[in-house]
């Protein structure tokens, strides 16, 4: 990554809208960059999809819209944010990964920011089945974003897999990426490894990394145990 100017939020009903908003503000005043609002309506397109009687679907589409567009001016308006350029709109299309990925091709910006799925009591915010799609087909960066907000200085964690399964490259682009992120918000790189046993050569590499991008190693982490615990992120931007 080495641009951002445009930011597309994806709004979902039944989640925290709001976590994603607030990351996606401080990015959008920090780089200067113009904010998408974007709502997918997945589980009405998917009704319409499958009805029987077809009379009257494309009405009920477009009051769908309308109602999503309705939805996303009066969260624009609750935002105290007349710095910023706010657009905003509305797709009823299913599955939801898809809706937005065609958005993405759609409006092209240079990032994504969605809250995580929706909320376990027990668990809080956690990866849906529609997240797990979007890491995998979004054609841009994207960010999943949990309810804790960042600090003045965020500090940004680079996830790696230094063990040789991964290429170098990829890890250097993570990195490289966070430490974008941290320089345009005058926070800190933090890069992460996690394995399930410790090995001498995965530690040398993982502070080789951080040595190659100016990140000490005390900045530099190997996580030993099961890495769904070791690492449980407050936000996830994925590659």
């Amino acid at each position: 990554m080495d641009k951002i100017t445009s930011i597309l939020v994806v709004v979902e009903r039944g989640t925290a809208p709001q976590y994603a908003l607030r990351k996606a503000c401080v990015l959008a005043r920090h780089f200067g960059a113009k904010l998408e609002l974007f709502l997918c309506d997945a589980e009405h397109a998917y009704a319409l999809k499958h009805v029987y009687d077809r009379h009257g679907v494309a009405e009920a589409r477009s009051a769908c819209l309308a109602e999503g567009r309705e939805f996303l001016e009066a969260l624009r308006k609750s935002l105290a944010a007349e710095d910023i350029v706010i657009g905003i709109d509305a797709a009823c299309e299913s599955p939801l990964h898809e809706g937005i990925v065609h958005k993405v091709l759609r409006s092209k910006p240079d990032f994504v920011v969605k809250t995580l799925g929706s909320a376990d009591r027990g668990r809080g915010p956690f990866l849906t089945i529609a997240d797990w799609n979007l890491i995998r087909t979004c054609p841009v960066p994207l960010m999943l974003a949990r309810g804790r907000p960042w600090q003045p200085q965020p500090r940004f964690a680079a996830a790696v897999d230094v063990s040789g399964e991964e290429t170098p490259q990829l890890a250097r682009s993570i990195v490289r990426t966070a430490e974008y992120l941290s320089l345009g918000c005058a926070g800190t790189v933090e890069i992460f490894h996690g394995a399930r046993e410790h090995r001498p050569e995965t530690e040398e590499a993982l502070h080789e990394l951080g040595r190659e991008f100016r990140v000490d190693s005390g900045r530099t982490h190997l996580l030993v145990g099961e890495p769904s615990k070791t690492m449980p992120w407050i936000s996830v931007v994925c590659m």
